[in-house]
């Protein structure tokens, strides 16, 4: 499967994959983050 690939292909694949995996890492920070908020705040009510 590889042995097709130039590497530009792999530059421009690696580039995709790493666009998804901060997009992807920063919506689940956001996720855990407002949990947290929420626990906190319901705590210390």
């Amino acid at each position: 499967m590889f042995m097709d690939l130039g590497p530009n292909d792999v530059i421009a694949y690696v580039s995709k994959f790493s666009l998804l995996a901060n997009f992807v890492i920063k919506i689940l920070v956001h996720i855990l983050f407002r949990d947290y908020v929420v626990t906190l705040a319901r705590s210390s009510l």
